[in-house]
């Protein structure tokens, strides 16, 4: 097994296992909030909404922390001269950011909606919903077809 300083493995589990590991759970994520919106408004399961409302966060986090303490550094790293591909992933960089502040707004929507604590909006709570994992899910294609190859590259490579 090599480390990411001498190869693209880290924990016995190669880059893109990793990545495509993260993908998948955002995947599932944005399954289970597009069910929730098309449960709008009558019939949400309360107790889903608030578990997905709970784990959003930290499941977009945990995705985001991979990439950027990661596997962002590996490839500026790798791919130096490439002028591109640094555009790319500081453009990737500040959609992190708007996904996470996008994730806690989408939070705090569902706690209010299921728990009543505001008057219940289901049209805009959809239009969020919709919002959030329409562009998760650009964001895992966007994803899967530029950086994987590149990731596939350096781990062909042995260069990271």
């Amino acid at each position: 097994m090599r480390s990411v300083g001498a190869g693209a493995f880290v924990g016995g589990e190669s880059l893109v296992g990793r990545l495509n590991g993260h993908f998948r759970v955002l995947s599932d994520l944005c399954d289970r909030l597009e069910e929730i919106a098309d449960r709008l408004p009558d019939n949400v399961n309360r107790q889903d909404a608030l578990h997905v409302a709970r784990s959003v966060c930290p499941t977009v986090r945990r995705a985001h922390d991979f990439e950027e303490t990661l596997l962002f550094p590996l490839l500026k790293s790798c791919f130096a001269k490439d002028t591109a591909i640094g555009e790319a992933l500081n453009n990737l960089h500040f959609e992190h950011w708007e996904d996470e502040m996008f994730a806690e707004e989408l939070a705090e929507g569902l706690v209010s909606f299921v728990s009543g604590l505001e008057p219940r909006n289901p049209e805009a709570l959809g239009y969020m919903l919709r919002g959030f994992f329409g562009g998760m899910r650009r964001h895992i294609t966007f994803e899967r077809a530029h950086i994987v190859p590149l990731v596939q590259q350096i781990e062909g490579s042995g260069h990271a």
